[in-house]
């Protein structure tokens, strides 16, 4: 879920869809490091971010 809300964030603050998912990728990755999570979880956080990043996309489409 946090991967979710920072790509959101980061979207809705830069604007700029590319840098948004790059920038929350970059804030994600330590915690996943860190974390002891198998590769299911790693891709599960991964799809979280980019619909994330998808989501407020269709946000700004549509307003």
């Amino acid at each position: 879920m946090a991967a979710y809300v920072v790509a959101v964030l980061m979207r809705v603050a830069q604007g700029l869809a590319t840098v948004a998912l790059v920038t929350a990728a970059g804030l994600m990755a330590p915690a996943v490091e860190a974390g002891d999570f198998s590769i299911m979880q790693v891709v599960a956080i991964t799809l979280e971010s980019v619909l994330g990043f998808v989501m407020a996309w269709i946000v700004f489409t549509i307003f």
